[in-house]
């Protein structure tokens, strides 16, 4: 994508007006661990501990913008939910913790990114309890699911509407002039079919968690039609790009466990390939949304 003209005061830092008046050429990137996207390249960030690498995609949008790093402001943060929009997340590695990230918003802020949700329904712990169940109790999409019973993750889904509603309109008026864009989560596992033996998840697992992906998308689709916010369909540019396929193909850290941090404590995070997966879906759908920074 061609690069955004940035104006001479936001360059300068100057303005002949107030600052509500201020071009609004600032991108800010809120979310969690799939936004900071720890282990993919060099950490930076200024709370290590968020796990904010240099390759993660608000950092490729924004060169794909023509933005510099005074025009981004990454607040997202590994283990983020939707409550620390408003709330400062402690307890993070080091005893460090992360600010608000609405504290990032502003009226020079002219595009915000959100990608959050998968830590409200516990995606991460749901998913470790599939693979460390897998050869001892069956299927654990039956505790989740069990016959006759009722959905728990389609109702945590559910839940998360609310939250996700109170995200964009929070953000909205913190940031009355920027364009807001939901983006989604890639897909970790096939849509038809499974893996086989290429992860350790049994195959109802991997149906049953392929399909709870696919609602947490069409969850966070809706929420951000309804709001007015675009949306950006990771999920549908991730297909091909699973935990079946090979390395030199995958999006996705393995889902083997390992004995390093970033295997054992990470897996199924967007690797460097994902993170540019990612940053040329957002690109993609800014163009066809037709945004510019001053709109």
């Amino acid at each position: 994508m061609a690069g955004v003209l940035l104006s001479l005061a936001a360059l300068t830092g100057c303005s002949s007006g107030s600052a509500a008046t201020a071009s609004a050429t600032v991108y800010v990137a809120i979310g969690d661990s799939y936004v900071a996207a720890p282990f993919s390249s060099r950490q930076t960030g200024t709370v290590l501990a968020c796990g904010q690498t240099e390759q993660n995609y608000p950092r490729q949008v924004a060169r794909g913008l023509g933005l510099d790093a005074a025009h981004l402001r990454d607040v997202s943060c590994s283990g983020a939910a939707t409550r620390n929009v408003a709330e400062a997340q402690g307890g993070l590695l080091f005893g460090a913790s992360n600010p608000p990230q609405r504290d990032g918003l502003g009226p020079a802020v002219g595009l915000v990114t959100i990608t959050l949700g998968g830590n409200d329904i516990g995606f991460d712990g749901i998913l470790r309890r599939c693979v460390q169940t897998a050869t001892s109790t069956g299927p654990c999409a039956n505790r989740f699911h069990p016959a006759g019973g009722s959905d728990e993750l389609a109702a945590r889904i559910a839940a998360l509407g609310p939250r996700l509603d109170a995200v964009l309109a929070s953000v909205a008026a913190a940031a009355p002039r920027a364009r807001v864009f939901v983006v989604g989560y890639p897909y970790l596992l096939p849509l038809t079919g499974d893996c086989g033996r290429a992860v350790p998840l049994l195959a109802a697992d991997q149906r049953y968690l392929a399909g709870v992906g696919v609602a947490l998308n069409d969850l966070l689709r809706q929420r951000a039609t309804a709001a007015g916010a675009g949306f950006v369909d990771v999920g549908a540019a991730s297909i091909g790009h699973d935990l079946c396929q090979p390395a030199a193909t995958t999006w996705l850290t393995s889902l083997t466990p390992g004995t390093t941090l970033a295997t054992a404590a990470l897996a199924a995070h967007p690797n460097l390939a994902g993170t540019t997966g990612q940053a040329t879906a957002v690109l993609a759908a800014l163009s066809a949304a037709g945004f510019t920074f001053g709109e």
